[in-house]
């Protein structure tokens, strides 16, 4: 049986997978759990192959595995009827899909952006918060936010890359979300892609 993920072992560093093509999200999953990188996969809720999340946790059931860009309670049990271990999303999510979401055993990352965006994702039984997008923020933004909100997780999405996640994760994020940046514009071979997932898991256990 798959254990349920939960703020400590959810990964510091997820993958996300934004209308990719197929081979590529293929050669991704598959390199994460052969190797065992320890790193999640997001595929969001409008990419085409969005439905091939059930492949993959049928296929890959230890692998952190879930939905982005989850928006309401139907993009919730769709994330659910698929398998999903944990759904993103880039806004704060009502308490009805938080709630439906944690009865099915899922772990949920809302998105959120001001102090009040923080505290109502807090208040709405978020497991982790999702700063977006944190590349735009200040060095001391965690911090100052912690002051008054107390040590709420935080996961930066946004501008993130393998030069710059060290330097962020440095000004207290507890995680990080990176998609485009990682492997360009061209499509990667299944050594590029091996080598770019090898250095974020190393880069993402300093």
């Amino acid at each position: 049986m798959t254990s349920q993920l939960t703020v400590a072992t959810y990964p510091r560093a997820t993958v996300i997978l934004r209308d990719v093509a197929v081979e590529l999200a293929d050669a991704v999953v598959q390199t994460i759990a052969d190797e065992r990188l320890g790193i999640a996969v997001e595929i969001t809720r409008n990419s085409a192959n969005f439905s091939d999340i059930e492949r993959y946790a049928g296929e890959h059931p230890q692998l952190a595995i879930g939905a982005g860009t989850v928006l309401d309670v139907a993009d919730a049990q769709a994330a659910i009827d698929l398998g999903c271990r944990f759904v993103l999303s880039p806004i704060v999510l009502d308490r009805s899909v938080v709630d439906l979401c944690h009865a099915a055993g899922l772990l949920v990352v809302p998105g959120a952006y001001t102090p009040s965006e923080i505290y109502t994702a807090v208040r709405n039984k978020a497991d982790i918060v999702k700063v977006f997008p944190i590349g735009q923020l200040p060095a001391s933004y965690i911090k100052d936010v912690r002051a008054p909100l107390g040590d709420v997780p935080i996961m930066g999405v946004g501008g993130v890359s393998i030069a710059n996640m060290g330097e962020i994760l440095s000004h207290g994020v507890d995680y990080v979300g990176l998609g485009s940046s990682l492997f360009g514009e061209a499509p990667p071979s299944r050594e590029q892609i091996q080598f770019v997932l090898r250095e974020l898991a190393l880069d993402a256990q300093r």
